[in-house]
């Protein structure tokens, strides 16, 4: 900055000089100008160098005459061990000569890393300019989850190579890391010989000065590596070097998890309904790890309940827990959502991206979309896993046939009715989701309420609330992780929580409301009005006593009975009774009020003597066995 003050004072004093001529004058100050920005940018350029994230000045050294050269600002900077910031987050790290293999074997393999969404590092790329490169691909090793290493015959002539060889088992001593070598042009058995081409390349090395210690650091890591299970693509596959490189890539997004989905915490009770699942999907199971898939043939499997009772976490947990045993797998959300808002061909792009383990979107109609499917995967056992399927014709326009998957392949759904399976007869099975007991019902409202203790004085109350609360869910997940997470944020403010319990018995949670409402909405005008009148009066009654009335009302109540009994809205339990859960019971009431059913005996008497009584209602009184005025059962029905 001080010799930018010298050049100004200098224009300055040039410009009160009042002999030059204006041209002069002009010329002069351009130059000037040119001059200071010149000097700002060499300033900040410099500036900027010495203060680079990751990089450190060393303690200067006063060069002398003979040692001074431009490799002396270069050895000055090294990259700082405390800094991590520029080369964090790399999943995998890729050694390789690249003579060998870098147009070739090492590009694919690299190519199809990152089309499946894993953060991949060669020696090509990622580097800023200027750094110390062997450096700064040292520390790439150090902040990759995986290394790689590419060992081809010209492997060993190459002292960077090496050095990242000998850094890769270094960071598996220290911090775990994962090595999968790759054994590209040659055979361990040679690595760990070292003889012939290996032996001239270590001599080699010796005779350019190389440090015989580094020389023996470097051997003994070849013949470490050696005896790693890796990859040899002379005897897999046939040597086929796509193949390889795709299996390589499904192993590497198995130990990442990359095909793993979302499930909650705190989950309790879920070892039963795995199990069963695994069962009936043909998965060999035990100790919580599934290890194989029973015979050749293509099963369908969906998981069906009544709304909140945990469909999705059940499927996600199996599909997170088998998907390793297949070749490809894909995994659909909110089908019918998605159907209804934009069609099948986003699904059906996403379905054949994933199964192909990279981007598609070439082919524009929806028939050429099933052609691709009918052709491309009837060798491939795969595993597919559709969320929140309605209708057949969801299923039929993403994998409508079994015979366009190869044996062994798996078809997970999670389903609102069980009759959207009937085309599939003789392959699909379905298995029911069931509500929790109140034991584990209990345990999992503790989970998600109580972050510590609760004060010792009120400890009972607070016992005896959630007891009352997750009573009145009769062991449905959604109600009681909703109201749970809400009295966790709460903390422990007793009236909340007896207000919340008085709460809980007459009202449902906002979330578990949209839940039944998607259910419900779904259902024709005369299955709702049946619905609303066994949430109301019906609810374990003899299914037979009403079924006459909706006749003679035009309901055609038989159909819809099934349709309530295939989407878990009701069940026939003992001696031919209806059955529905207390939350669904609870929504059929909140949905009429008081305005075209009265199910309390106190509601109905009131309006029997008011003055309601001489609006146009037209009043059924409805038998319960002989007492026809048995309020309990009064309906009254709006013309």
């Amino acid at each position: 900055m001080n010799s930018t003050l010298l050049v100004l004072a200098l224009a300055f004093c040039f410009a009160v000089d009042a002999s030059r001529s204006p041209s002069a004058l002009v010329n002069f100050v351009a130059t000037i100008v040119l001059a200071v920005i010149a000097v700002e940018v060499t300033v900040s350029a410099v500036a900027r160098l010495r203060t680079k994230p990751g990089l450190v000045s060393s303690t200067p050294v006063p060069p002398s005459s003979s040692s001074f050269s431009s490799s002396s600002l270069s050895s000055s900077l090294s990259i700082s061990t405390s800094s991590t910031a520029n080369y964090a987050n790399y999943e995998v790290f890729l050694s390789f000569r690249g003579p060998d293999t870098r147009k070739g074997f090492a590009d694919y393999l690299y190519i199809r890393l990152i089309d499946v969404g894993i953060h991949a590092f060669r020696d090509n790329e990622e580097i800023p300019l200027g750094e110390e490169i062997k450096d700064a691909l040292l520390e790439s090793i150090k902040q990759s989850k995986i290394a790689i290493p590419i060992v081809s015959k010209n492997y060993a002539s190459s002292r960077s190579c090496l050095r990242e060889l000998a850094q890769m088992l270094e960071c598996k001593k220290a911090n775990n890391q994962l090595i999968v070598p790759i054994f590209y042009d040659i055979s361990p058995t040679e690595l760990k010989c070292q003889r012939g081409f290996i032996e001239q390349c270590f001599c080699e090395h010796e005779k350019q000065g190389v440090d015989r210690t580094d020389i023996a650091k470097w051997k003994w890591a070849l013949r470490k590596i050696a005896g790693k299970k890796g990859y040899d693509l002379l005897t897999r596959n046939n040597g086929y070097q796509g193949a390889l490189a795709e299996e390589v890539v499904g192993y590497i997004k198995e130990v990442l998890k990359k095909n793993d989905l979302y499930v909650p915490d705190g989950l309790v009770d879920i070892e039963q309904p795995i199990q069963e699942v695994m069962i009936k999907l043909g998965v060999v199971y035990a100790n919580k790890k599934a290890t194989g898939v029973d015979g050749e043939c293509v099963r369908v499997l969906g998981i069906c309940g009544m709304p909140g009772v945990g469909k999705t976490t059940v499927a996600k947990i199996v599909y997170n827990k088998i998907h390793h045993l297949f070749q490809r797998c894909s995994f659909l959300p909110d089908i019918t959502t998605t159907f209804e808002s934009s069609g099948v061909k986003g699904l059906l792009e996403k379905l054949i991206s994933d199964l192909r383990m990279k981007n598609y979107g070439g082919l524009s109609t929806h028939d050429q979309s099933i052609e691709v499917m009918k052709k491309s995967f009837r060798e491939m056992k795969v595993l597919i896993f559709l969320d929140d399927v309605q209708d057949f014709d969801h299923i039929r326009h993403l994998v409508g046939k079994i015979s366009w998957f190869g044996p062994g392949s798996r078809i997970l759904l999670t389903i609102r009715r069980k009759d959207v399976l009937c085309e599939y007869r003789g392959v699909a099975d379905t298995y029911e989701v069931e509500p929790m007991r109140s034991c584990h019902a209990l345990q999992l409202f503790c989970k998600h309420a109580f972050c510590k203790y609760p004060p010792e004085e009120e400890k009972n109350e607070y016992y005896h609330l959630s007891v009352d609360i997750i009573n009145s869910f009769e062991g449905l997940p959604l109600s009681i992780r909703e109201t749970a997470s809400y009295l966790n944020n709460c903390g422990w403010d007793i009236e909340i929580w007896r207000e919340t319990s008085d709460f809980s018995r007459k009202k449902l949670e906002r979330k578990v409301k949209l839940a039944f409402e998607a259910s419900y909405n779904s259902l024709d005008e005369y299955t709702r009005k049946i619905f609303l009148d066994i949430a109301c009066f019906y609810n374990g009654m003899d299914w037979r006593i009403p079924t006459c009335k909706w006749q003679a009302n035009g309901y055609h109540p038989l159909r819809s009975i099934k349709i309530l009994i295939d989407m878990c809205l009701i069940k026939i339990g003992e001696n031919n009774k209806f059955w529905m859960h207390n939350q669904l019971s609870k929504y059929g009431k909140e949905i009429v009020g008081k305005h075209s059913r009265l199910y309390n005996h106190k509601d109905a008497l009131s309006t029997l003597k008011g003055n309601e009584m001489r609006k146009p209602f037209v009043s059924r009184l409805m038998r319960d066995e002989v007492n026809v005025l048995d309020l309990d059962h009064l309906a009254i029905y709006q013309v």
